[in-house]
This record gives C-alpha cells, structure tokens and sequence, in this order.
C-alpha cells in the first residue's frame, strides 16, 4: 500500500516477487493542498500527456503475476465534472492494457474507489498513471492520493506438472547414460 502521510517517495515493500517504485509526475508539479496525500497541481490545459503514476517490475521473469485489485483514496480540488482518468501500460505496449475513468467524486475525500483492473496479467513491468480533467484553465486543479492498495497472486506450479517434470529429466538422464554404458562396452569389446 502507498500512504502518503509522510509525504512524497514513499515505496511499498516487495511483495510476492513485484517490485514497485515511488510515485512520480510526469509534466505536472508537486501541491501543498491537501498534507500527508500525494498532492499534483497545477494541472496544464489542454492536459498534454500530465499525469502522475508508478511502476509494478516483476522480479523473477517469465512469471506471470495477476493484477486483481486496485483501491485509492483521492481528494480532489476544481477537476472538471469532478472525474479523472487512470490507464495501465504494459512495457512495450502502444496502448493502455487497462484504462477508465474515476467520475462523480466529491469535492474533497472519496475513499476505497476501486478500480476494474480485471485480473489484469503481466510478466514485464507494468506502469499505472493518474490524469486530472482540469477546470478553470487548471491553475487551481489538485488531484491528491493516499491508501492506494494492490493485490494480486501469482500462480504456483501444479504438483503434477512438477511432477512430471522431474520424471522427465530422470528419464532423460537415465536414457543418455545407458547410451554412454553402451558406447564403453562397444569400444572395449
């Protein structure tokens, strides 16, 4: 979870072999709004690619991991009709994996808004960014966050599939060292 009381840089533990990296701004700068949350304004109009997000980086690749839940706090100040954007990029990828709106905030607090991520599988880096819908040319837009939680799972090998596996490379090894008994006996003989 990323929570913000004590400011910015904050960077949740590893989890379940994810990495994950500080909060960052992208063509938009820090605000003093709302303390102890993640604060980003004044928001440029039109936005122009602004947005503020993080990255997820799978530690042991080819795993794949499961993105199963995305919840946030956000607080927000003079963001038209009171939504934003938020979208999922996959590394490599031309567009968003994931992408939505987050409407009908209320001024100030909306707590535990989670996002449709949909069991969303990745085994690259996955980037997740915030956008405001600024109002009042964006001089007075603040888009704030705290509590942003994730989980997800990451699938265990069956026991049969291990199984089978280690039968194979039992085999295998007992197949080429009767090919080498074979081959000694031949050339002594």
């Amino acid at each position: 979870m990323y929570n913000f009381n004590t400011g910015d840089g904050q960077t949740p533990a590893d989890s379940m072999g994810v990495q994950f990296n500080a909060f960052t701004r992208n063509n938009v700068n820090a605000s003093t709004a709302y303390p102890g949350w993640y604060n980003s304004g004044p928001w440029p109009t039109p936005n122009n690619g602004s947005y503020v997000g993080f990255t997820l980086h799978p530690a042991s690749a080819p795993s794949s991991y499961f993105l199963t839940s995305l919840v946030i706090d956000v607080q927000t100040k003079n963001m038209l009709e009171n939504s934003g954007n938020w979208e999922i990029w996959e590394l490599g990828a031309g567009s968003a994996a994931r992408s939505g709106t987050f409407a009908n905030l209320k001024t100030g607090i909306s707590t535990g808004i989670s996002l449709p991520v949909n069991n969303l599988a990745f085994n690259s880096d996955i980037t997740i960014r915030f956008f405001a819908l600024p109002s009042n040319n964006g001089k007075d837009t603040v888009l704030a966050f705290d509590n942003v939680t994730l989980a997800g799972t990451s699938p265990v090998p069956e026991p049969v599939n291990v199984a089978l596996g280690v039968f194979g490379v039992l085999a295998l090894g007992g197949a080429v060292g009767r090919r080498f008994l074979a081959n000694r006996r031949t050339k002594k003989g």
